[in-house]
């Protein structure tokens, strides 16, 4: 048996068979009667005849009753089966479409009858059997997406379209909610191609679409941070092909971000390094898959422009199935500023030992100087009529004045200088180099300026800095070999943590000051050496400290000078010097009372671990009737000050043992009438602000001093 109710029924069919097979023999059996036998045996043959014809058709018709019967019953039984199925069908239907949140939907366009499935009035939050028309599944429809969604449904119709499928929002009637919904749509045409039945389904792809907008989301926060990274970021494969990268390794090497991808990444190296890129490489191509295998190595970086640069690589293995190609990845990190910044530093560090060590020359040399220029004074004082004598003296002050003049200059160049500071405009200190100015111009140099009208002021050393613009000036005249330009640039610049660092300065706001000339420029060793001591280009008339004086005055500024300069292509000076800050220290002026009293009464401790020097003093000041002692150090001055009452101390600051800063700390606090005169061949003050503040009131003498200066500078003391 079949399950179709349209089966034909064989055994029913063979039992009419049969039968018709009887009733023709009877209706042959007939005709042989008929034939051979007369009238009454005919009449009672054909009763006979008629008779079991009746009990045959009779039986015949129970049958075939019978046969009905049954076939009425298998179809009965055919139909329930088929009506149970169907209707597990649809409760299967109802529950996939529920967990699929997938709805179902026929639109009759001659009734304009909409007729949805239960899970469609469940994604539209609309009650079972509620009426829907056209509209009011329009009115579901989030208002920004209803216009696109109606006409994607009529331009299917009226474009001959079979179907159409559109993605949209709709607003939950029973909740607000928003959701995002896929529909798809079949149509069916008449004859004349007309549109009669749409047949749809809806499917609710809420948690779909958010789930991938997490996933984009994650991917492109993920992409950002990558981007975000300051050095080049790439993957590639066994075989060298790029297949990402990040916007930093575009930056890095100037190409456009399609012009890598896809290229091999050897295109982004020195070809001289090519063969140690290799050798790196093939350590992790040839290790065992998926180990945490890398590779560090430095090399130079080529740009599209041929230019190259240094920079540390670093390759590494991705993570993959075993079934996949291997991946690797790239890191390049850009060494150019942080070579830049040790190379500043080792210069800063070079310059620090270099002022040291001229510090602590110009300091004995300052004390040799002293012994030299005073008792060279006192022999000049000395009445003699030998002309010759008075000439070699005269000889002698004048090495010896020239040699203090050098011996200020070193110590103001290797040592900061605090007295002196002022706030400057750098604009006005520019304009006042007019001599020098009216030189060039008369040279065939034009000097152009482009000075900023509003300019931060400046705290500085008002002649140091004009000092510092001659020096840069004479040496752009001296680069220009015929007629040429000098560019005077200011601005006011604020630097960023990124500008900052680069120069090696806290960010903040800095006045800028350029200075450009179109000269024969500078090769690497010159560049490197200008600011050396005593290094010149100039030749024996000059002593190179011209250069060393604009990097202290920059670097006692807490600025900072950079120097941009190649052979033919002339020289480009930016200086850096910060904006004038609230509470800058300037010593106070010296303040002291005067005390009557005669000098043959006066008593003098004169402090010096220079024998020389004290004996030097003591001659001079005995001479004008002082009453003078003398002390090696603090802590000799400090015993005798215990035994003896002074009325002046004159102290040397750097000294072993005990300084005379601390000294003179000891003297403020244990012998207060005692007045004080600290002598220095430069600001040897504490960077401590307290200690500052103490001894604004102490009188500093500059060594070498001469007999004038030292009894003007006691005289000051006592009437």
């Amino acid at each position: 048996m079949t399950n179709n109710s349209f089966a034909v029924n064989f055994p029913a069919c063979k039992k009419i068979i049969i039968t018709a097979l009887i009733f023709s023999v009877f209706i042959a059996s007939m005709t042989v009667i008929i034939q051979e036998q007369t009238w009454t045996t005919i009449w009672i043959k054909l009763g006979i005849q008629i008779l079991s014809m009746i009990g045959i058709i009779i039986i015949m018709y129970l049958m075939f009753q019978r046969l009905v019967s049954d076939q009425l019953n298998e179809i009965g039984e055919q139909i329930q089966h088929l009506v149970v199925k169907t209707m597990e069908s649809e409760s299967r239907l109802k529950n996939t479409q529920k967990i699929a949140h997938l709805g179902s939907w026929e639109y009759d366009l001659k009734s304009e009858s909409l007729i949805w499935s239960d899970e469609a009035y469940q994604i539209f939050g609309l009650p079972l059997g509620t009426e829907i028309t056209f509209d009011i599944f329009l009115e579901l429809v989030y208002p920004d997406d209803r216009q696109a969604v109606y006409k994607a449904y009529t331009d299917s119709i009226n474009n001959n379209k079979t179907s159409y499928q559109i993605e949209h929002r709709i607003i939950q009637k029973s909740t607000g909610e928003l959701r995002h919904v896929y529909e798809k749509c079949e149509h069916v045409r008449n004859k004349n191609n007309k549109v009669i039945l749409s047949l749809g389904m809806v499917h609710d792809i809420t948690e779909r679409k958010n789930y991938l907008d997490t996933i984009h989301f994650q991917q492109q926060e993920k992409q950002q941070i990558i981007d975000s990274i300051q050095d080049a970021v790439l993957t590639f494969n066994a075989t060298g092909i790029c297949l990402s990268c990040n916007k930093s390794s575009a930056k890095m090497f100037a190409y456009q971000h399609n012009e890598i991808i896809n290229q091999p990444v050897e295109k982004l190296i020195n070809k001289m390094d090519i063969d140690k890129y290799h050798f790196h490489l093939s350590n992790i191509i040839f290790s065992e898959k998926n180990k945490s295998h890398f590779q560090i190595l430095q090399i130079k970086g080529l740009k599209q422009n041929n230019e190259t640069f240094p920079m540390l690589l670093t390759i590494s293995e991705l993570p993959t199935d075993e079934e996949k190609e291997r991946l690797l990845v790239m890191t390049c990190h850009d060494l150019t500023q942080q070579m830049s910044q040790e190379e500043q530093l080792r210069r800063s560090q070079k310059m620090d030992a270099l002022g040291k060590l001229t510090a602590g020359l110009a300091h004995d040399y300052n004390n040799l100087l002293g012994v030299i220029l005073g008792y060279s004074e006192l022999l000049s004082n000395i009445t003699t009529d030998n002309k010759t004598i008075q000439k070699y003296i005269e000889k002698i002050n004048t090495a010896g004045e020239r040699g203090k003049l050098l011996t200020q200059k070193l110590l103001t160049y290797s040592l900061p200088k605090e007295d002196g500071l002022e706030v400057v405009n750098i604009n006005q200190l520019i304009k006042e180099n007019t001599n020098l100015v009216k030189q060039l111009n008369n040279s065939k140099i034009n000097i152009n300026y482009h000075l900023d009208e509003i300019l931060w002021p400046a705290f500085m050393d008002r002649q140091g800095f004009l000092d510092a613009i001659e020096n840069i000036l004479i040496n752009a005249k001296q680069a220009i070999l015929d007629a040429g330009e000098i560019q005077i640039i200011t601005t006011n610049k604020t630097l960023n943590n990124n500008e900052a660092i680069k120069l090696n300065l806290i960010s903040g706001d800095f006045i800028k000051l350029t200075i450009i000339d179109n000269g024969v420029g500078m090769d690497i060793a010159t560049k490197e050496q200008m600011f050396d001591p005593f290094f010149t280009t100039k030749g024996n008339n000059f002593n190179g400290l011209g250069m060393l004086q604009v990097y202290n005055l920059i670097h006692n500024s807490k600025g900072k000078i950079v120097v941009d300069s190649e052979q033919g292509k002339g020289t480009k000076i930016d200086i850096y010097i910060p904006r004038q800050q609230q509470n800058n220290f300037s010593p106070s002026k010296h303040k002291s009372t005067k005390v009557e009293k005669n000098k043959d009464d006066v008593s003098i401790l004169v402090v010096d671990d220079e024998p020389a020097l004290c004996a030097l003093a003591k001659d001079i000041l005995e001479i004008n009737h002082y009453q003078v002692d003398t002390a090696a150090d603090g802590l000799s001055a400090i015993k005798m000050l215990e035994t003896k009452q002074y009325d002046l101390v004159i102290s040397d600051i750097i000294m072993p043992n005990m300084g005379g800063i601390e000294l003179t700390k000891v003297i403020q606090k244990d012998y207060p009438n005692t007045h004080i005169m600290l002598v220095s061949g430069y600001n040897e003050i504490d960077s401590d602000d307290k200690i500052k503040e103490s001894l604004s009131a102490i009188k500093i003498m500059s060594k070498p001093y001469n007999k004038d200066n030292l009894l003007e500078n006691v005289g000051n003391y006592f009437l």
